[in-house]
């Protein structure tokens, strides 16, 4: 009888056990695949990696009461200031409060929409810097479902945020299934930006034919292929080592989209080569960017930025060692406009976060530019001369 007691108490346990997994598993969007769908981790790990063991992180003090307002604006200033935000503000300040019904949270997104979704989206993108992919992706899929579940009213500009956010998670998505989606179910009408992240979403895989049915679906709805949507069929074809493909149209982008498509699309290759950690294709992609006296790279700081991650990516150990010696020559010959400094910091948490030491180093060591710049300036020759 005890026995009998024993084995029905351990069987109700486990399917209790069982029920509350099934409960709190939360699909990725538009994911069709068996990885589809997680498990909801911790919270507290989903925000702290434990990169100092042992020191905890009781006594940090937070805010209470704050109006909704006042949070969804210091996370806007935060990433037009710093191009990046907590992590932990985004989570605890916006996705657990609507997890937990949070009435005020609620009305304000549902009353502005279009001004906080997007941004909200984005959030949850490449702008946690400080967190890694897997915890960006669950958080994006949770805020995603709660969206959903309180009937807040989701535009196209939304959803284009929601997929950018989602590939710089490196979640891939099916195109078809939100082309549906968002015409036949929620009866918006798809942008041109829609089909730039669907295209090039499918170019990630090196999905050829599904890259040019998407572009005969473009078509039929009047939009035509512009400089990303071309930037993203030289990235197609690079990336499956189509190199004379990718060359013809990256040559073909001077005449169709100007001066600019010709950064753009070399761009497109230098990142698929980075990507099949092909280093000879590269090279060869970087030798022909470099142009002027100064022998600058012509590519775009976020396409030198996302090249320098790819390889580390593809890293024997993952600490990025070996390409080292080629991230510090890119660098080298990159131009600093407007705020690459802040890019740069963003880039140093990611490398750091997913545990590529070597390459954080090399993107940390060049911050000390940051000192040649403000001496070139040299703030006090005006007053020396205006005083004689």
């Amino acid at each position: 009888m005890g026995l009998f007691s024993y084995l029905t108490t351990a069987c109700a346990r486990k399917r209790s056990v069982l029920s509350i997994r099934l409960k709190s598993t939360v699909s990725y969007p538009y994911c069709s695949t068996s990885n589809a769908e997680f498990v909801i981790a911790d919270d507290d790990r989903l925000i702290n990696r434990n990169d100092f063991r042992g020191v905890s992180a009781k006594n940090e003090k937070r805010e209470n009461a704050r109006l909704p307002e006042t949070v969804l604006s210091r996370i806007q200033e935060s990433l037009r200031r710093n191009y990046r935000v907590s992590a932990s503000t985004v989570f605890i300040d916006v996705v657990k409060k609507l997890e937990e019904e949070d009435g005020s949270l609620v009305s304000t997104l549902r009353r502005s929409p279009n001004r906080w979704l997007p941004l909200l989206f984005r959030a949850c993108g490449r702008a946690a810097s400080n967190i890694p992919k897997t915890s960006r992706q669950q958080i994006l899929a949770r805020f995603w479902k709660q969206l959903n579940l309180k009937e807040i009213l989701i535009d196209v500009p939304s959803i284009n945020a929601m997929l950018c956010s989602m590939l710089e998670n490196d979640l891939r998505f099916d195109s078809n299934e939100v082309l549906e989606d968002v015409e036949c179910r929620r009866r918006l009408e798809p942008d041109q930006e829609t089909f730039q992240l669907l295209l090039t979403n499918l170019a990630l895989d090196g999905n050829t034919e599904a890259c040019r049915a998407m572009v005969y679906e473009m078509a039929k709805r009047g939009f035509i292929v512009n400089r990303a949507c071309n930037d993203a069929l030289v990235y197609c074809f690079a990336v499956r080592g189509h190199h004379a493909k990718a060359d013809s149209l990256a040559e073909q982008a001077l005449g169709k989209y100007g001066a600019d498509a010709v950064a753009s699309a070399q761009g497109a290759c230098a990142r698929a080569a980075a990507a099949r950690a092909d280093l000879n294709r590269l090279r060869a992609v970087l030798r022909r960017a470099v142009m002027g006296e100064q022998r600058r790279l012509i590519l775009s700081v976020s396409d030198i930025l996302e090249t320098i991650w790819l390889l580390s990516e593809k890293s024997r150990d993952g600490d990025g060692a070996e390409y080292v010696n080629l991230t510090e020559q890119m660098l080298n010959h990159t131009s600093r406009g407007p705020g690459f400094f802040r890019l740069l910091i963003r880039e140093v948490e990611r490398h750091i976060c997913h545990q590529h030491y070597y390459t954080a180093v090399a993107l940390l060591e060049d911050t000390n530019r940051i000192s040649d710049c403000l001496k070139n300036q040299q703030k006090f020759c005006k007053y020396e001369l205006l005083l004689g």
